[in-house]
């Protein structure tokens, strides 16, 4: 006894497993989402250390005012201290800032599916109601069947 699966192929009566426009068109957004939400997590996670880089941009223009009549050697070490707060503080602000860049793509990747599949609901739905409406033109038996492989499925 054969494999169902063998006597598919062998009788040639193999299913069509090409892609329709549609799925074709799911396929290149959900391929073309990936870099693009991948950079918007990403930039979006190196955002979180704005307030670092703000705080040292306050600090400069501090040590530039308060040490703006004196020698140079002065401003340079405040400058450097600003940069040494700043430094570790912006470091650990952004740490983990790819995982943001991931979480967006499988969230977008998720919305995406979703999406989809909330249309193919609501077009099944309407082709469902609209069959109701034709079946006086159509022979009784096709409607139902119709109705019940939407029920089926």
């Amino acid at each position: 006894m054969r494999p169902p699966i063998v006597g598919v192929i062998l009788r040639g009566t193999e299913p069509d497993m090409r892609l329709n426009g549609w799925q074709r068109i799911a396929i290149v957004l959900g391929t073309i989402w990936i870099p693009i939400g991948f950079f918007w997590g990403n930039s979006l996670g190196i955002h979180r250390g704005d307030w670092a880089i703000e705080a040292w941009e306050e600090c400069l223009d501090r040590t530039e005012q308060q040490y703006a009549e004196r020698n140079s050697k002065d401003l340079d070490a405040a400058q450097d201290k600003c940069k040494g707060d700043f430094m570790p503080d912006y470091n650990e602000s952004i740490r983990g800032h790819e995982f943001y860049g991931i979480l967006m793509v499988v969230a977008g990747e998720l919305c995406l599916r979703l999406a989809w599949l909330l249309l193919w609901f609501a077009w099944r739905t309407f082709r469902w109601v609209y069959a109701g409406f034709k079946s006086g033109e159509k022979p009784r038996g096709e409607a139902q069947r119709r109705v019940r492989c939407f029920a089926l499925y």
